[in-house]
């Protein structure tokens, strides 16, 4: 996690009303568990700046008030899934630094779906089956 900005900004997920960080008081280094997620779901976040009262979100340029990507994404090559994300807080995308908040996600465990659990039982059903029929 980095803390380049002047602003104090807080960091949420969306969807959940809890702050996650704020960039001026968060211990670089300091983790936290989001929680678990379907897979292909996409996950937002969202930057509030306390300063200027504006609030900023992760994806498309149409997302932001002044129509401006304000955070960049950057994979970490590592042993793990590793997403670096970059905020810009400023209106109109200011200085495009991307600095004000640097921090990574990374996937820790990936837990598969219920319909996975489904689709491999009737797999092993149907293997059952057919060597069933061809012992008769």
């Amino acid at each position: 996690m980095s803390k380049e900005a002047a602003y104090s900004s807080d960091l949420f997920l969306v969807g959940s009303p809890n702050v996650i960080l704020n960039n001026q008081t968060a211990v670089i280094g300091q983790q936290f568990n989001l929680g678990s997620f379907q897979a292909g779901i996409d996950i937002v976040f969202s930057l509030f700046v306390n300063d200027t009262g504006h609030q900023f979100f992760t994806g498309p340029a149409s997302s932001n008030p002044d129509n401006v990507v304000h955070a960049l994404f950057n994979e970490i090559n590592g042993d793990t899934i590793q997403i670096q994300i970059s905020f810009e807080d400023l209106l109109n995308g200011g200085d495009l630094d991307y600095n004000d908040l640097i921090f990574s996600v990374t996937n820790v465990a990936v837990v598969p779906e219920p319909q996975s659990y489904l689709m491999m039982l009737l797999g092993l059903l149907l293997l059952v089956q057919l060597k069933r029929r061809n012992q008769h």
